[in-house]
């Protein structure tokens, strides 16, 4: 939600650009970071400095905007690559285990604990009709006239 609504960079929510990609690569990322006992509101700041501080009616800001909302090829390829620790709690990690952590690498932990979530709760009786959103989110108008 934070990047989709309430972040630096919102998408529209009436557009279909990223809304496949975003929430998993963010579900993904809540897992893992989750799994290290972080806080997940300190990852808010892989977000740059310079991009909360812009003007949201300026030009520039308007067209980052854009741009975000047409990368979901270019964020699957950024979060799904093993090249090297881009964030700090990539770094973090790497430093602290001696092992190679990338956003690449935590996508899959994160993807793999999600999973493993999913296959309780279907162990535990739950379907696909308990999967579903309160209809408040799904029926209620986004605005009003």
């Amino acid at each position: 939600m934070y990047m989709e609504s309430t972040g630096p960079l919102t998408i529209n929510p009436h557009s279909l650009n990223l809304k496949a990609d975003l929430p998993v690569v963010m579900q993904n990322l809540a897992c893992a970071i989750n799994s290290m006992v972080l806080c997940i509101f300190t990852t808010y700041g892989i977000v740059p400095r310079f991009i909360h501080e812009m003007n949201p009616n300026s030009p520039a800001h308007r067209a980052l905007t854009a741009v975000f909302e047409h990368s979901g090829p270019l964020l699957r390829l950024a979060f799904g690559a093993k090249l090297a620790p881009l964030v700090w709690f990539e770094k973090w990690l790497t430093y602290i285990t001696g092992e190679r952590f990338t956003s690449g690498r935590l996508q899959e932990i994160g993807a793999r604990i999600f999973n493993l979530e999913r296959m309780y709760n279907l162990r535990e009786g739950l379907t696909a009709a308990d999967d579903t959103l309160p209809d408040r989110m799904l029926y209620e108008p986004t605005f009003r006239e």
